[in-house]
């Protein structure tokens, strides 16, 4: 069961993580009210950390200066200039088959590759472990 959605059945513009939850609106997951960063903190610090490592990327300029036209907070964010994302992060998703979940987000990246690997894990013994058992 996929828990986000089939990356190759989008187009090659759309598979963008930060584009998708900016598209469905908090829809699918949230930043749980406890933890410290919300997801649009950490997407600007990691595209903060994209643009320092390209700063010539024409394409990741122009994404950025699409998510900070149609959003006020990643607008806001971006101006911090924060550079620090997290590796891991706590989310809360609803799943329209597998209801509520905590999963634990962690972000790998590729040395050399531009490209990071995202993970979620659910705790060990968790009604979300037991949900994407299922």
């Amino acid at each position: 069961m996929k828990l986000i959605g089939d990356f190759a059945h989008f187009p090659a513009e759309r598979r963008n993580a930060v584009r998708l939850a900016m598209e469905l609106g908090g829809t699918l997951c949230e930043t749980p009210v406890h933890a410290a960063e919300t997801f649009t903190r950490q997407a600007a610090a990691q595209l903060h950390v994209a643009r320092a490592r390209n700063p010539g990327d024409r394409k990741l300029a122009e994404l950025i200066n699409e998510f900070a036209a149609h959003d006020p907070e990643f607008a806001a964010e971006w101006r911090t200039h924060d550079v620090r994302p997290s590796a891991a992060v706590r989310k809360n998703f609803h799943h329209p088959v597998l209801g509520d979940l905590e999963l634990d987000r962690y972000t790998l990246d590729i040395p050399g590759s531009g490209l990071s690997l995202v993970v979620y894990t659910a705790q060990p013994g968790s009604p979300s472990a037991t949900a994407l058992r299922l």
